[in-house]
């Protein structure tokens, strides 16, 4: 309030000091993956590899959102539950694929059940 009277009117606040981290997103990003979010671990690194000690509470804010980030991914994939016999689903593919000596290119059938995902596959030599 003071400095805000001294300057007679309103002023920018003053920018934000650097943090020990800032640069380092995408290397904190691959850790903090690869390690499952688990900060402490995440935390011995940056002083064999980049040469910067942090401590754990650092690690932890800067990895905040990308550990609600990983919290969050295995509940965004909900599993599709069916009733026996209520659906079936079929997909064609083609791959070339060594016969002998010569590469043929061979067309797939395959339908999978959704109940108990049992699985059909055929292969043949042409679409018809």
């Amino acid at each position: 309030m003071k400095r805000w009277l001294a300057e007679g009117s309103w002023c920018a606040a003053k920018a934000q000091r650097p943090r020990a981290l800032d640069g380092h997103e995408a290397w904190l990003e691959e850790r903090f993956r690869r390690h499952a979010g688990n900060a402490d671990v995440v935390r011995q690194e940056p002083a064999a590899e980049l040469r910067i000690a942090v401590s754990l509470r650092t690690v932890e804010r800067a990895g905040a959102h990308l550990r609600q980030e990983l919290r969050a991914e295995p509940r965004a994939t909900v599993r599709f539950e069916m009733r026996p016999g209520q659906q079936l689903q079929i997909d064609f593919g083609e791959r070339r694929v060594a016969i002998g000596d010569q590469m043929e290119k061979v067309f797939f059938f395959v339908a999978t059940l959704g109940y108990s995902r049992r699985l059909y596959a055929r292969a043949f030599r042409g679409e018809r």
